[in-house]
């Protein structure tokens, strides 16, 4: 059975209940609604591949804020390219 891919409005309440189910609601916060539709043309609306892709972005967000914490909020769009980068859904 395949399932539809998800709209971008759909991928987005996907992210903010994953985050608020395991406690970081408020880090929905720092993701801007291009970040939000980069994430959703990356995945293409797979919910598979959205997983696979917020999993590399926090453990490279992790990274970044041992090292740089006060430079954190200016590089998410980078950590998304970076983590779809790593995780084969664009080409470097």
């Amino acid at each position: 059975m395949e399932f539809e891919p998800c709209s971008l409005d759909e991928t987005k309440m996907y992210i903010e209940k994953k985050l608020t189910y395991h406690g970081f609601g408020s880090t929905f916060a720092i993701f801007s609604k291009a970040n939000l539709k980069n994430i959703w043309k990356y995945c293409s609306g797979n919910l598979r591949l959205l997983n696979k892709l917020l999993y590399k972005f926090f453990e490279i967000l992790e990274y970044f804020e041992e090292r740089s914490p006060s430079k954190t909020r200016g590089v998410i769009s980078k950590v998304i390219d970076m983590a779809a980068i790593d995780t084969g859904m664009l080409n470097a």
